[in-house]
């Protein structure tokens, strides 16, 4: 299970970094979910990662530390960018906290770089069709959830291709996944009507002056005015360039 946060615009990467901490060591004062009432029992401790863009150039960077005490983590603070995409995870398998399996991946892919993020468990891996010449680095079902959804896009409208790559998995928790380029994030929302948690398993869309983000969770203090719940098996885009 994992906390994820995309932005574009004017964003402040120190404040982003602050609000994922937030989510991360489960006492975010916006929202509550099923899991809070665990408290620091059920922190997303499990590594790190960010995702952005310099320049021309899509980066990533994992640690395998929890964001809540790594101090590379505050490197996060001095990024200048404006697409930014945060990841904080807790493993849902002991024994399978590496840099291999640390969100986002990245991979070349059809002539230019992606990175993917993901909250949910995928219980049948075997559901799942990679693309031709994808080798995952790691062992986890979201690494092959990227790979899957690479293999399902189709031509210029990828909204509908990412909605249509999730419709023959059944057995998970939930879909909450962002797919970033150079120059957009694509932040889609499936949970389980059964197997998932209304509150924990959802994406939730802010807006602020020239700010646009999507969380798993509200977020305070990091420039939105308003949020509304991305409704389930949507997409809403964040695209660099389009006036906010």
């Amino acid at each position: 299970m994992c906390r994820m946060i995309a932005a574009i615009g004017d964003l402040d990467p120190a404040r982003l970094a602050a609000a994922l901490k937030e989510m991360a060591a489960n006492r975010n004062p916006a929202h509550t979910h099923e899991k809070r009432a665990l408290g620091e029992a059920y922190r997303h401790d499990d590594g790190w990662g960010a995702a952005w863009v310099d320049g021309d150039t899509l980066r990533v960077r994992h640690s395998i530390h929890s964001c809540l005490e790594d101090p590379l983590f505050d490197e996060v603070h001095d990024f200048e960018t404006d697409l930014l995409v945060l990841h904080a995870r807790r493993a849902s398998r002991p024994g399978t906290v590496s840099l291999e399996n640390t969100h986002p991946f990245l991979v070349e892919y059809d002539g230019r770089p992606w990175a993917f993020c993901h909250n949910g468990t995928i219980h049948n891996i075997g559901q799942l069709r990679p693309a031709m010449g994808l080798v995952p680095a790691g062992s986890m079902d979201s690494e092959l959830l990227f790979h899957h959804v690479l293999n399902h896009l189709e031509g210029a409208d990828l909204e509908r291709s990412l909605v249509a790559s999730l419709d023959r998995i059944d057995d998970y928790t939930a879909l909450m996944m962002f797919l970033a380029n150079t120059d957009a994030v694509f932040a889609t929302a499936k949970r389980h009507p059964n197997k998932g948690l209304r509150e924990y398993h959802a994406l939730w869309e802010g807006r602020g002056p020239r700010l646009r983000v999507v969380a798993s969770e509200p977020l305070d203090g990091i420039g939105c005015t308003s949020w509304k719940r991305v409704p389930d098996s949507s997409v809403v885009t964040l695209k660099r360039g389009i006036p906010l």
